[in-house]
Order: C-alpha cells, then structure tokens, then sequence
C-alpha cells in the first residue's frame, strides 16, 4: 500500500505532507491524509452505524400524498369488484335493493342508460325496480375497467359489463360501454351517475338497457 510520506515543516514544527508516495511496512498503521485508517486491501472502511442510527421501514418509506393516493385508487377499485358488482349481479337477478343501496341518496344523481334514463331519487328509484322486474336468472356478470380515479372524495370508472341474463324471460348476452361517476359520503363510495350504451362488440347489438 502507498500513502504520502511527511517531511518535517521547519516554519510551522510539524509534519507536512510533501505529495509522494511511499510504501508502508507491513502491519504499519498509516492513514490517508482525511485520517481514515484504510484496511489490508487499501479499501477506505466505512464508519461503524449504531444500531439505533438504522432507519426503521416507516423511515424508509414515509407516508406521501402519492402514495395515500395510490391506496386509496386501490381500495376504490376492490370496492368496484366486490360490492359494486354484487349490486349489479343482484339486480339482474331481480332484487334492486342492493343497487339502490350503494347509489347516493342525495342529488344531484342521474342515469343515462342504454335502455332508459332518469334524473333525481324518484326517478332513480321507479327505473331500478322497473329493470329488477325485467331480469332474471342471471348467469354471468363481469364488470371490466378500462380506467379508474380517485381524486378526494370524487372518482370515476370507464368500463365494459359483459352480462348473460334473461330479459323479459328471454336469455340475452350483450356489452355495454359504462361510465360511472362516485361520491365518498360518510366514508362509503356512493354512485352519483351512470352513462351506459350497447357496444358494437355485443352478440345484440339492439338490445338496450
């Protein structure tokens, strides 16, 4: 290993550093001129870190607007997949009462269907008993997200449903391109609006709801 050797310094009395390299005994405890003693490789060893001084996870990863945001799109979404699509797999078995249980009981609120619309309680109301009347025997539900946000207490979902249910008695498999847009109120996710119309990619094209 090499390190600067010393000269004595006539002016100041103590050793100066005069920029060429020697070689150190072996066993020899030279330092570099920072003062940090290097190990057998010439490597610089690093400082000792109190077991105290560790970060903790929570540390590491602190808790950031970007990162509650992100949970909170996340817990969004799962509510969709769970809640959200056992309403709509209730309704098309006949039962509304679990629509209109996750639908805000405040206004405004509105429904531009592909069958039918209706704006205001009363409204949504008559249009979710009328279509609980008309389903039945529902086989296959799916609610598939193309896009979802959450922005405060405000979040919106871009989607297709791929349903196979009976309507009128008569079995009927279509796509329907839904947007939908939610209100968080009281701390639950409340639908406030829905826009839905017949895909081109639907086996019935026609059939609206």
């Amino acid at each position: 290993m090499y390190t600067p050797c010393t000269l004595p310094n006539v002016s100041a009395g103590a050793a100066a550093t005069c920029g060429r390299l020697r070689r150190c005994p072996a066993g020899s405890s030279a330092t570099t001129a920072s003062g940090v003693k290097p190990n057998f490789r010439g490597a610089l060893r690093p400082p000792r870190i109190a077991g105290s001084d560790i970060p903790t996870p929570e540390e590491e990863l602190p808790e950031t607007p970007g990162r509650r945001a992100m949970s909170d799109r996340d817990d969004f979404v799962a509510w969709t997949q769970s809640r959200l699509r056992s309403a709509e797999t209730a309704l098309h078995n006949g039962d509304p009462g679990p629509r209109l249980a996750i639908w805000s009981t405040r206004e405004p609120v509105s429904v531009l269907g592909a069958w039918r619309s209706a704006v205001g309680q009363e409204a949504l109301r008559d249009l979710f008993h009328y279509l609980a009347d008309t389903f039945s025997n529902c086989t296959s539900h799916v609610y598939e997200i193309v896009t979802a946000e959450v922005v405060g207490d405000m979040a919106f979902t871009v989607g297709y449903e791929r349903t196979q249910v009976s309507v009128n008695g008569e079995p009927r498999r279509y796509v329907l391109r839904v947007t939908q847009v939610y209100r968080r109120e009281d701390g639950d996710w409340k639908v406030a609006h829905r826009h839905a119309d017949t895909a081109s990619e639907s086996e019935e094209a026609s059939s609206e709801r």
